[in-house]
């Protein structure tokens, strides 16, 4: 399905979680889980906690835990294991959008842009990276996968290249944080790249991406 390795990841865990729920109630194939075991179940996530602490799971969490369960069932039942899916009008808890709490005011950003000592090479490289960052909202494993070829300077964008969702789409940058790359690029990062053949814009000291 295309997911990234990260999404594996937690889906992986998520199902772990459920299948271990099953084992604790006998529930040892998946003929046995109905619509009203299921029910049951996500009452268990509702009142879980989270990891280390007596919090309980944000909804968030919760909805991830169910969406991975669901979309287990759908593959069962799409693959003809189970005669039915009993998760396929399973009820998940809602989303909430809220604002951030904290916003930070103009000089905190000033502040927090101006930390890197920009006098030492990684200080500069730095720099470049949270100008970048606060320009164009990129996650960080798009800032790491960027390639030079990817930053249309003149033009004023860059392509983010297989990003969330594997989609490709392109990202404003502003001219602020193209001058701080463009001192990155001339000044730092020839020395290291260490004469090693490298597509990715930044690098770290060892020359890697």
């Amino acid at each position: 399905m295309n997911f990234s390795p990260g999404t594996v990841r937690v889906r992986t865990l998520q199902l772990k979680t459920f299948l271990a729920w099953c084992d604790e109630h006998k529930l040892d194939v998946p003929r046995s889980v109905t619509r009203k075991r299921l029910e049951r179940y996500v009452r268990h996530v509702a009142q879980a906690r989270a990891t280390g602490t007596r919090r309980h799971l944000t909804t968030s969490a919760q909805h991830g835990r169910l969406v991975a369960v669901r979309s287990f069932f759908k593959w069962l039942s799409r693959k003809k294991l189970i005669p039915h899916n009993p998760a396929s009008e399973l009820d998940l808890p809602k989303m909430e959008r809220r604002l951030p709490k904290v916003v930070l005011s103009h000089n905190q950003i000033e502040r927090i842009l101006s930390l890197p000592d920009t006098s030492t090479p990684l200080g500069l490289r730095d720099r470049a990276m949270l100008e970048t960052f606060y320009c164009t909202g990129l996650r960080r494993a798009e800032l790491i996968a960027i390639r030079i070829d990817e930053v249309y300077v003149e033009r004023g964008f860059l392509l983010v290249n297989q990003g969330k969702g594997m989609k490709d789409r392109v990202v404003p940058i502003g001219e602020r944080a193209i001058g701080w790359i463009q001192r990155y690029l001339e000044q730092v990062r020839p020395s290291l790249a260490r004469r090693r053949i490298r597509h990715h814009l930044f690098l770290s000291v060892r020359g890697n991406p």
